[in-house]
């Protein structure tokens, strides 16, 4: 692995996921996050620390899987882990329609937004790790 490459990819993605989440978040699901206000903190609660903490800590283990399995071989590289990634947090993210009272087009939307996220990413890693 190079570190130097690692550094480069792991805070590029992060970058990303912030953006992404930002965009997601704050303006194409504040609509149903304020039709489901009573299970949300209010907006002055909001502990952003963790929710970058965790970005950070998903860019660092994403980034990190991805050079340990690097075949150098482009963007579809990228994309095709981002993809598998995108699933198995887009499962993840069905299983909370079980316990959390939402709607289940907010469900489906967290499902999106990870496959979207998980292949944005992997195409990062891959446009910024490559040699």
């Amino acid at each position: 692995m190079n570190i130097k490459r690692y550094c480069f990819s792991f805070a590029a993605v992060f970058v990303f996921l912030f953006l992404s989440g930002y965009l997601c978040h704050e303006f194409l699901l504040a609509e149903l996050y304020e039709k489901t206000s009573e299970l949300w903190r209010a907006k002055d609660e909001h502990i952003m620390i963790f929710i970058w903490l965790g970005d950070l800590g998903f860019a660092a283990v994403m980034a990190f899987i991805f050079t340990r399995h690097y075949e150098d071989k482009g963007v579809m590289e990228g994309l095709r882990y981002g993809l598998y990634i995108g699933l198995l947090l887009a499962a993840l993210k069905f299983g909370t329609y079980g316990y959390l009272p939402i709607p289940l087009v907010l469900t489906f939307s967290w499902m999106a937004i990870s496959i979207v996220n998980g292949l944005g990413a992997g195409l990062v890693l891959a446009l910024v790790y490559r040699k």
